[in-house]
């Protein structure tokens, strides 16, 4: 076991008052780098429960921070929550590191939620923090959750699956014709075993919604 979290939440620039809610783009420290997102903070007193809100896979060279994800974050920002929208590492302003099987994207949030639950955020409610991941994002949330028992509730809409094998084949035979994941054939079974949530699901304490739909 590890420990998350560590250093601050910097708030580097006001983004507007929107309805209900002001936004901010943030910055926090994961493992020597510096992740960016964007926060949504409604307007009151607080404390208030926190989603953070996981988007999926953009291609990075392309990728913006309000991506197409930010109507879900202003729609749980305008009912009382507050969110945290985070880039992940290697997506611009995030520094750049690494991120086998998307590990690293999970090392990014966990840090995030180990900063919020240390009470960092003054109108966090520290004790009430869940996660809602779409995609690429959901993946990210379920092995979140896995390794996090600050995670209380976790929302998982038309994610990854949480087998990493499950997850080579589609990527390397079907998302990109064999052009990613190459690396991955070197990875033993074993080590597929140890990294996917699938195989670990008793060590999940939060409340856990799925949302998929089949063709």
């Amino acid at each position: 076991m590890r420990d998350y979290g560590g250093g601050e939440i910097k708030i580097e620039q006001e983004l507007g008052t929107f309805n209900g809610f002001t936004r901010t783009l943030i910055s926090w420290p994961s493992d020597g780098l510096t992740i960016y997102g964007f926060m949504n903070v409604p307007l009151g007193e607080g404390p208030f429960p926190v989603v953070l809100v996981l988007h999926g896979y953009i291609d990075p060279v392309v990728y913006g921070t309000l991506t197409y994800t930010t109507r879900y974050a202003d729609a749980l920002a305008s009912q009382g929550y507050l969110v945290v929208h985070p880039n992940y590492r290697n997506h611009a302003p995030s520094d750049s590191g690494p991120n086998e099987f998307r590990i690293g994207y999970a090392v990014d949030v966990l840090n995030l939620v180990g900063l919020i639950r240390q009470g960092v955020l003054e109108l966090a409610a520290p004790d009430s923090i869940g996660v809602w991941g779409h995609s690429m994002g959901g993946g990210i949330a379920l092995r979140t959750a896995t390794v996090s028992s600050d995670i209380r509730a976790a929302v998982l809409y038309g994610s990854m699956s949480g087998d990493e094998r499950k997850n080579f084949d589609r990527i390397f035979n079907y998302w990109t014709d064999g052009q990613a994941g190459q690396w991955e054939f070197a990875t033993s079974d074993e080590d597929l075993l140890r990294i996917s949530p699938i195989y670990h699901l008793g060590r999940i304490t939060a409340a856990v919604s799925v949302h998929h739909g089949a063709q």
